[in-house]
Protein backbone atom coordinates (compact mmCIF):
# COMPACT_ATOMS: atom_id res chain seq x y z
CA UNK A 1 0.00 0.00 0.00
CA UNK A 2 2.72 2.39 0.55
CA UNK A 3 4.39 1.73 -2.57
CA UNK A 4 1.04 2.28 -4.62
CA UNK A 5 0.89 5.74 -2.22
CA UNK A 6 4.49 6.88 -3.15
CA UNK A 7 3.67 6.20 -7.02
CA UNK A 8 0.44 8.06 -7.20
CA UNK A 9 2.21 11.05 -5.17
CA UNK A 10 5.25 11.30 -6.87
CA UNK A 11 4.89 9.02 -9.77
CA UNK A 12 7.70 8.08 -12.17
CA UNK A 13 8.06 11.02 -15.13
CA UNK A 14 6.07 9.81 -18.22
CA UNK A 15 4.16 7.46 -16.61
CA UNK A 16 0.76 8.31 -15.06
CA UNK A 17 -0.39 11.91 -14.75
CA UNK A 18 -0.90 13.05 -10.86
CA UNK A 19 -3.64 12.15 -8.83
CA UNK A 20 -4.58 14.18 -5.67
CA UNK A 21 -4.69 10.88 -3.11
CA UNK A 22 -7.53 11.11 -0.58
CA UNK A 23 -7.86 8.48 2.08
CA UNK A 24 -10.92 7.42 4.35
CA UNK A 25 -11.87 10.35 6.38
CA UNK A 26 -12.24 12.23 3.21
CA UNK A 27 -14.17 9.73 1.26
CA UNK A 28 -16.63 9.90 4.32
CA UNK A 29 -16.47 13.72 4.26
CA UNK A 30 -17.69 13.43 0.28
CA UNK A 31 -20.21 11.57 1.44
CA UNK A 32 -21.03 13.99 4.05
CA UNK A 33 -20.99 16.74 1.33
CA UNK A 34 -18.48 18.54 3.56
CA UNK A 35 -15.99 18.04 1.02
CA UNK A 36 -15.46 18.62 -2.68
CA UNK A 37 -12.19 16.80 -4.21
CA UNK A 38 -9.67 17.96 -6.13
CA UNK A 39 -9.81 16.29 -9.88
CA UNK A 40 -7.84 14.14 -11.04
CA UNK A 41 -8.10 12.16 -7.36
CA UNK A 42 -7.69 9.05 -6.45
CA UNK A 43 -9.12 7.31 -2.98
CA UNK A 44 -7.06 4.67 -0.89
CA UNK A 45 -8.91 2.52 1.93
CA UNK A 46 -7.60 0.14 3.52
CA UNK A 47 -11.06 -1.85 4.65
CA UNK A 48 -14.28 -1.67 2.71
CA UNK A 49 -16.61 1.20 3.49
CA UNK A 50 -19.83 1.22 3.01
CA UNK A 51 -20.60 4.67 1.62
CA UNK A 52 -23.89 4.82 3.42
CA UNK A 53 -25.78 2.87 5.72
CA UNK A 54 -27.89 0.75 4.68
CA UNK A 55 -32.34 1.54 5.85
CA UNK A 56 -34.23 -1.24 5.79
CA UNK A 57 -36.95 -2.72 4.81
CA UNK A 58 -35.17 -2.33 1.42
CA UNK A 59 -35.92 -3.82 -2.13
CA UNK A 60 -32.86 -4.49 -4.73
CA UNK A 61 -33.67 -5.97 -8.35
CA UNK A 62 -31.02 -7.51 -10.19
CA UNK A 63 -31.50 -9.08 -13.57
CA UNK A 64 -28.97 -12.17 -14.05
CA UNK A 65 -29.78 -13.83 -16.88
CA UNK A 66 -31.08 -13.38 -20.54
CA UNK A 67 -31.65 -16.29 -23.02
CA UNK A 68 -32.45 -15.80 -26.75
CA UNK A 69 -33.42 -18.49 -29.42
CA UNK A 70 -35.49 -18.79 -32.06
CA UNK A 71 -38.97 -18.59 -32.21
CA UNK A 72 -42.17 -18.77 -34.14
CA UNK A 73 -44.29 -15.83 -34.66
CA UNK A 74 -47.40 -16.24 -32.35
CA UNK A 75 -45.62 -17.55 -29.60
CA UNK A 76 -43.68 -15.89 -26.67
CA UNK A 77 -40.78 -17.79 -27.06
CA UNK A 78 -38.09 -15.44 -28.07
CA UNK A 79 -36.32 -13.91 -24.80
CA UNK A 80 -36.05 -15.31 -21.47
CA UNK A 81 -35.15 -12.74 -18.64
CA UNK A 82 -34.62 -14.14 -14.78
CA UNK A 83 -34.99 -11.30 -12.10
CA UNK A 84 -34.44 -11.52 -8.92
CA UNK A 85 -36.13 -9.15 -6.27
CA UNK A 86 -34.35 -9.21 -3.06
CA UNK A 87 -35.75 -8.21 -0.24
CA UNK A 88 -34.61 -7.19 3.74
CA UNK A 89 -36.05 -6.26 6.58
CA UNK A 90 -35.97 -5.42 10.10
CA UNK A 91 -37.29 -8.50 11.35
CA UNK A 92 -38.04 -12.42 9.76
CA UNK A 93 -41.77 -11.46 8.98
CA UNK A 94 -41.20 -8.11 7.43
CA UNK A 95 -39.01 -9.83 5.11
CA UNK A 96 -41.16 -12.44 4.55
CA UNK A 97 -44.02 -10.42 3.83
CA UNK A 98 -42.51 -8.07 1.04
CA UNK A 99 -41.18 -11.40 -0.75
CA UNK A 100 -44.86 -12.76 -0.04
CA UNK A 101 -46.16 -9.62 -1.65
CA UNK A 102 -44.19 -9.97 -5.02
CA UNK A 103 -44.76 -13.80 -5.45
CA UNK A 104 -48.71 -13.77 -4.67
CA UNK A 105 -49.28 -10.34 -6.70
CA UNK A 106 -46.99 -10.60 -9.28
CA UNK A 107 -49.91 -11.51 -12.31
CA UNK A 108 -49.28 -13.70 -15.47
CA UNK A 109 -48.31 -11.06 -18.12
CA UNK A 110 -46.94 -7.60 -17.23
CA UNK A 111 -46.32 -4.43 -19.63
CA UNK A 112 -43.06 -3.64 -21.04
CA UNK A 113 -41.80 0.25 -22.01
CA UNK A 114 -39.32 1.69 -24.31
CA UNK A 115 -37.85 4.74 -22.26
CA UNK A 116 -35.41 5.49 -25.03
CA UNK A 117 -37.46 8.68 -26.55
CA UNK A 118 -37.97 10.20 -23.24
CA UNK A 119 -41.54 8.91 -22.33
CA UNK A 120 -42.41 5.32 -21.95
CA UNK A 121 -43.76 3.54 -25.15
CA UNK A 122 -45.80 0.52 -24.87
CA UNK A 123 -44.17 -2.29 -26.27
CA UNK A 124 -45.66 -5.63 -25.33
CA UNK A 125 -46.72 -7.44 -22.66
CA UNK A 126 -44.16 -9.82 -21.16
CA UNK A 127 -45.72 -13.54 -20.12
CA UNK A 128 -44.22 -14.52 -16.98
CA UNK A 129 -43.71 -17.87 -15.87
CA UNK A 130 -46.43 -20.41 -13.90
CA UNK A 131 -43.50 -20.90 -11.11
CA UNK A 132 -42.28 -17.93 -8.92
CA UNK A 133 -39.78 -19.12 -6.61
CA UNK A 134 -39.04 -16.88 -3.45
CA UNK A 135 -36.49 -18.61 -1.08
CA UNK A 136 -34.15 -17.25 2.04
CA UNK A 137 -30.74 -16.49 0.50
CA UNK A 138 -27.82 -16.64 3.59
CA UNK A 139 -25.08 -14.62 2.82
CA UNK A 140 -22.18 -16.81 2.44
CA UNK A 141 -19.39 -14.79 3.93
CA UNK A 142 -19.21 -14.33 7.76
CA UNK A 143 -18.32 -10.57 6.98
CA UNK A 144 -21.15 -9.68 5.43
CA UNK A 145 -23.28 -11.92 8.31
CA UNK A 146 -21.55 -10.08 11.33
CA UNK A 147 -22.48 -6.66 9.36
CA UNK A 148 -26.16 -7.59 10.10
CA UNK A 149 -27.99 -5.75 7.53
CA UNK A 150 -28.32 -8.76 5.64
CA UNK A 151 -28.91 -11.23 7.83
CA UNK A 152 -32.88 -11.35 7.10
CA UNK A 153 -32.98 -11.50 3.32
CA UNK A 154 -35.74 -13.62 1.23
CA UNK A 155 -34.81 -13.50 -2.73
CA UNK A 156 -37.95 -13.78 -5.26
CA UNK A 157 -37.16 -15.66 -8.21
CA UNK A 158 -38.88 -14.35 -11.59
CA UNK A 159 -38.94 -15.55 -15.07
CA UNK A 160 -40.67 -14.30 -18.00
CA UNK A 161 -40.80 -14.36 -21.97
CA UNK A 162 -40.83 -11.57 -24.32
CA UNK A 163 -41.32 -11.35 -28.21
CA UNK A 164 -38.62 -8.71 -28.43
Amino acid sequence: MAYIRSLLVSPPTGTINSQTVYGESELQAVNNKTLTPVRPCVFLLATYMRPEPAVLPMIVVDMTKIKKRPFELGNRNGRMTQIFINTFGRQRGETDDLASFFQDNFGPTFPVYDYTSGSGTFVENAEVEYEIDCDEHLPSSDAVRQEGSLDLWMEVDIRFWTKN
